[in-house]
């Protein structure tokens, strides 16, 4: 996400999903629960300096996601837009049956998102 346009909840060649101008904030603990039981870890301090925040692993878009949600992880942009639109070319119905020298001639004059190219790298 170096090179990611921050300022856009998405973008195709983003590796991340954004809240622009919101931060994170740490969920807040519910009924009790503390992630090291009555053991405070020496750097808890609620301050994660990650601004904007990022959509969660499971898919959350609050910058303030539930305890629950796995907010140690961001959700990763294929190049699929927040309403499902894919800003990328899919292979031919029955391409599943086809060998990889087909796969990779289809491929090879792509654009596919920047996310794809990291990921096969």
């Amino acid at each position: 996400g170096e090179d990611d346009d921050v300022s856009v909840m998405y973008h195709k060649n983003n590796n991340f999903y954004y809240n622009p101008d919101e931060a994170f904030q740490v969920p807040e603990w519910k009924n009790g629960y503390s992630p090291l039981g009555e053991e405070k870890h020496p750097l808890e301090d609620n301050e994660f300096p990650e601004q904007p925040a990022k959509w969660t692993g499971n898919g959350s878009r609050l910058s303030q996601p539930d305890m629950n949600d796995w907010y140690e992880t961001v959700k990763v942009n294929y190049g699929i837009s927040p309403d499902g639109r894919k800003d990328f070319d899919e292979l031919p119905e029955g391409f599943e049956h086809k060998d990889y020298k087909l796969h990779f001639d289809f491929w090879k004059d792509k654009d596919v998102p920047d996310s794809w190219i990291k990921f096969k790298d």
